[in-house]
């Protein structure tokens, strides 16, 4: 009787390809996974940055008596000033910022909010504000705004990962105060 012991060469190499194949399939679909995340990641950045900008502004302007001479309109990346009823005032408005991205430089541009000399930026510094533009529609009874916001994800690298953009646009009226 012959007796076999072990595999033969191509029985080898049939596993050989089987096990290349699968590792192939898994490398893959885990590179896939992690750029889903990457790009996930990336919209809900901006989405966040915008949804709280668009709430803050709206807050405001729903608690100001009057929106200020200085305000900005009918231009992109203008600006914002609310006077409030114990006279002070609020600015939101953009500004340029360069940041460290990995081992470049990149100019964002940010908005931030102004009160009593101390300033917060209402952006973070991955996102860039491309429009701030401020429409005034008041007329004798109220004082009305529309606001329309454009953010996009800093991308340097010009990557598809990175590539997130969103717009917001939404009206706000002052409220009398009797």
């Amino acid at each position: 009787m012959n007796n076999k012991k072990g595999f033969s060469l191509v029985e080898i190499m049939i596993y050989f390809a089987l096990v290349s194949m699968v590792l192939v399939a898994a490398t893959t679909f885990t590179w896939n996974l992690i750029k889903e995340q990457e790009k996930q990641q990336s919209l809900s950045e901006v989405n966040e940055n915008g949804s709280f900008v668009m709430d803050k502004i709206g807050h405001n302007i729903i608690r100001a008596s009057d929106i200020g001479t200085d305000t900005k309109f009918d231009t992109n990346l203008g600006k914002l000033v609310l006077t409030f009823p114990n006279s002070s005032e609020l600015a939101i408005d953009t500004y340029e910022k360069t940041i460290n991205i990995g081992e470049g430089t990149a100019t964002t541009t940010k908005l931030r909010y102004t009160q009593d000399g101390n300033s917060v930026d209402l952006t973070s510094d991955i996102v860039d504000v491309e429009r701030f533009e401020l429409i005034d529609f008041s007329n004798s009874n109220a004082h009305s705004v529309r606001i329309k916001l454009k953010i996009h994800r800093l991308n340097p690298s010009n990557s598809k990962i990175y590539e997130a953009e969103q717009s917001w646009q939404s009206s706000y009226t002052i409220r009398k105060r009797k």
